[in-house]
């Protein structure tokens, strides 16, 4: 009788057996699945990452913002000089350019401003307002000196100097008259700032961007820049200026040099290096 009772519990087992091998069959085929359809996913995520990296604009380097300010000089100038029919002349800062008569029609600026052209003289002086120092997103220091080694340096214009005729005023804020380290002269100019598409604009007195396009998330501001450009056209070498023969004291062997040994004072008639007037020397 014990031999023909069936066996409950090893059927019970194989059932068991078969049970787990289907759920695992399953739980395989599910994570075969959900790896394909992350191989798929990567497959399309990718090259979209791929497209917005290439189509994000890099960030400028301090060299590109340079380059902005040298042609913006370079694109006045060659305007201000090319008009036909017209008659320039050149100043620190800026061109005049003058159709009749001795008062300038326009005015080509030379510095970082919000309009770059003016109707005259007086429009220049309402470039910076008298409380700059109070608006520092607008507008900066360029002459801000800086302390070196115990002394003062300044990067333009040095308010200690006594030059003969150098002078200056007190037309802004921030003008400090005095021979030690306290001395300051400021030389404000505007703030020029950039979007990442190359747009470049300033910021009016609430500090809002005003130019072609509006700065959004996409086309962000990436920077700001401004300058000031001087004029060297003016200076005079007294060595090559005067009348006569330039000359210069012969320094090494070679044509011009040698030209130059050949030469007493009373045939070299003209200013030399020293400053003293050779054509007062040859007829003592």
């Amino acid at each position: 009788m014990s031999r023909s009772q069936p066996r409950l519990g090893s059927g019970h087992c194989r059932n068991r057996n078969r049970n787990r091998n289907r759920n695992r069959n399953r739980n395989r085929n599910r994570n075969r699945n959900w790896i394909s359809l992350g191989i798929v996913l990567t497959c399309v995520l990718l090259p979209g990452a791929r497209t917005i990296y290439a189509e994000t604009p890099p960030r400028p380097s301090p060299r590109s913002f340079a380059l902005c300010a040298l042609d913006q000089v370079r694109s006045q100038i060659q305007s201000a000089v090319a008009r036909e029919g017209t008659t320039w002349s050149s100043q620190p800062g800026a061109i005049n350019v003058f159709l009749e008569g001795p008062v300038p029609a326009s005015v080509y600026k030379l510095y970082s401003s919000s309009e770059m052209i003016a109707r005259g003289q007086a429009d220049l002086f309402r470039d910076v307002p008298r409380d700059w120092d109070a608006q520092p997103a607008r507008f900066v220091d360029l002459n801000a000196p800086a302390l070196l080694n115990g002394e003062l340096r300044f990067p333009i214009v040095d308010p200690r100097s006594e030059v003969e005729g150098f002078f200056y005023d007190e037309a802004v804020n921030g003008v400090l008259r005095g021979n030690g380290n306290d001395a300051k002269l400021p030389m404000p100019v505007m703030w020029l700032y950039q979007l990442a598409d190359g747009t470049t604009g300033f910021l009016d007195r609430d500090n809002r961007f005003v130019g072609p396009r509006i700065p959004t998330v996409e086309n962000p501001m990436v920077g700001r820049f401004a300058f000031w450009t001087d004029d060297n056209t003016s200076r005079i070498n007294v060595n090559t200026a005067s009348e006569g023969v330039y000359w210069d004291t012969p320094r090494v062997n070679t044509v011009e040099d040698r030209s130059y040994e050949a030469m007493d004072d009373f045939n070299r008639p003209t200013v030399s290096i020293s400053g003293t007037p050779d054509i007062l020397r040859g007829f003592r």
